[in-house]
């Protein structure tokens, strides 16, 4: 029996990702290297997501109706409110 990472109300079953890094192949950027469990936040430091805003935009959609809490047409509706939050930032911050 397969053991599962168990966090808050998450099952996370082990999986194991890899990429050859030094194969050529398209859209290269989008693959990373990564042995072991993986969770949304591992994801995010990852592909270095580092804006907040975006964070919780990512996780939003990568978990959209799986808790059991909230509907996915929720989550995706505030995961477009955290996008449009954080371009709201940058054009505050271009502004200033």
């Amino acid at each position: 029996m397969k053991s599962s990472l168990v966090w808050a109300d998450f099952v996370f079953p082990p999986i194991n990702l890899w990429v050859m890094p030094t194969m050529k192949m398209k859209h290269a950027h989008y693959y990373k290297e990564f042995h072991g469990a993986i969770d949304v936040y591992r994801v995010l430091k990852l592909f270095n997501v580092t804006d907040p805003a975006i964070q919780h935009a990512v996780k939003k959609l990568l978990c959209a109706g799986d808790r059991g809490v909230k509907d996915q047409a929720i989550d995706f509706q505030e995961a477009v409110d955290s996008i449009e939050r954080a371009i709201q930032m940058i054009e505050e911050e271009d502004a200033s």
